[in-house]
């Protein structure tokens, strides 16, 4: 409850145009929006918080900031993929990855391509998302990233499970 009370009074500081562009990854913006979505579906409201999702999604349009829109697309999957909408969350990481490669920017990519594999292993294509679990679980582990991990190795298991391979779940 507490962490949602501090997104909603970083979205409270924002104000357009002042705030340089890559501050737009951090409290008081898109951030905050996306993050508050996590914390709205933890809480129990799941409707609210694909509404947040959209928020963050409008805050990061009015920045003109690709960066951004990929950051937001990206949080946008991940809700998606706690909310168990997995033709959704596919939409939002492959537009995700889409923008990243034409704009040449990285930073967005990885959280992309775990919830595009969850997406596509959860739809019955199991092989395919696993591979690209695993995929990008290597480039995750090979830069020592740690942000969301827990939920990346979960989705991973939950492929795993949905291919019946419970040992490589565990």
């Amino acid at each position: 409850i507490a962490a949602g009370k501090h997104f909603e009074a970083g979205l409270n500081y924002y104000r357009p145009g002042q705030h340089a562009p890559f501050q737009s990854l951090t409290v008081p913006s898109v951030g905050s929006a996306g993050e508050l979505a996590r914390s709205l579906w933890i809480l129990g409201y799941p409707d609210r918080a694909l509404r947040q999702v959209q928020k963050a999604y409008d805050l990061a349009d009015s920045q003109s900031n690709p960066s951004t829109l990929g950051f937001a697309l990206s949080l946008g999957a991940l809700t998606y993929q706690i909310c168990r909408e997995e033709v959704a969350c596919q939409e939002k990481a492959e537009a995700t990855i889409a923008l990243s490669i034409e704009r040449d920017i990285a930073d967005n990519i990885i959280w992309a391509s775990f919830a595009r594999g969850w997406a596509i292993a959860r739809q019955g294509r199991t092989e395919e998302g696993i591979a690209q679990l695993r995929e990008s679980a290597a480039i995750y582990k090979s830069v020592g990233a740690e942000v969301a991990l827990a939920q990346f190795l979960a989705m991973t298991a939950e492929a795993f499970c949905c291919a019946g391979q419970v040992e490589d779940a565990l």
